[in-house]
């Protein structure tokens, strides 16, 4: 029985007589009552689902939680608005993908807190990686860090070491391939495939593409013409991108979940990360877990940066 009905029988006087309370629920409740009283139940209906939901797998609302959890300092919370009427004067800027906002604050604050002296350390130089668990937003963050770091006149390199998604290409604007795989492979190296894009304002960053992953390499198929990477040495790889990475006052390294650790077989020469998650939707468990297994592995985690909207969309290349 619908729920306008029962108050409608709930409100008949004691002394109706029985006729008068079957005719009373067919005059007492139009469609439109009946409508809005099913609107009301599955409004409630959600509501209770929603919130069962949330106390079993409570998802990160904002900075302070963020901090609570982790242990380590919220950087930035980000809102990508569109472009402000004062840059859309400017056709450099009109040019950039949408999701590069050349005059954020927000990433300017992040750009500021992983270029200080103490991220120099011990590489002589800042190298970050960005990394979290939804591909779009990593490498919206890393190319918006890079770009803050170009327009306060900077000089800085993007590395999409994510050959699974490779994002960064498109959000740059420029080609995903030859890139990280390509170098990791021994048919190019790292000046070959480092790109230049533009980034608002008249100025240009360096992009190393993600490149695409050989099929054939996860699948264990073959022949495969490109020589192992244990085979090229992941010394030799590791020394040559130091000697690019001097050239720059910081690299941002767009890295997927779970990709950058500290050890002497590791091709990128990471020792700082930061960590992307989405407001609303990223657990509190997997945020913290995120933390904690970087911290493990010997990295220093700079902090927490928060996407305070839905996941962006993801550029062409």
């Amino acid at each position: 029985m619908c729920v306008a009905t029962l108050l409608v029988l709930v409100l008949i006087p004691r002394h109706a007589t029985r006729a008068d309370a079957q005719l009373l629920p067919d005059a007492s409740a139009p469609p439109i009552a009946l409508a809005a009283a099913a609107l009301v139940l599955g409004v409630a209906v959600g509501f209770a689902v929603t919130f069962g939901i949330e106390l079993h797998r409570p998802r990160v609302a904002d900075a302070a939680e963020a901090v609570r959890v982790t242990g380590v300092p919220t950087l930035a919370s980000i809102t990508p608005h569109g472009l402000e009427p004062l840059l859309a004067r400017r056709a450099a800027d009109r040019d950039l993908s949408p999701l590069i906002n050349p005059a954020s604050d927000a990433y300017r604050r992040v750009f500021v807190q992983v270029s200080d002296p103490l991220g120099a350390n011990p590489l002589g130089f800042p190298l970050v990686a960005v990394t979290g668990d939804e591909a779009a937003i990593v490498a919206t963050v890393a190319t918006n860090i890079a770009v803050a770091a170009i327009n306060d006149s900077r000089t800085a390199l993007l590395i999409d070491a994510d050959p699974d998604a490779g994002l960064v290409a498109g959000i740059a604007g420029v080609p995903r391939q030859p890139g990280v795989s390509d170098v990791l492979a021994g048919r190019l190296d790292w000046a070959a495939v480092t790109r230049s894009a533009g980034a608002g304002r008249g100025r240009t960053i360096d992009v190393i593409p993600a490149g695409h992953r050989d099929p054939r390499l996860s699948s264990g198929a073959g022949p495969v013409t490109a020589a192992p990477i244990e085979e090229i040495g992941r010394a030799e790889l590791r020394a040559e991108l130091l000697r690019l990475g001097r050239r720059y006052e910081l690299i941002v390294v767009a890295s997927p979940a779970g990709a950058p650790h500290v050890d002497t077989g590791s091709i990128l020469p990471v020792s700082d990360a930061i960590v992307c998650a989405r407001v609303a939707f990223t657990t509190l468990t997997r945020l913290a877990a995120s933390v904690a297994v970087l911290q493990d592995s010997g990295l220093r985690v700079r902090g927490v940066v928060l996407w305070d909207a839905d996941t962006p969309p993801r550029a062409s290349d």
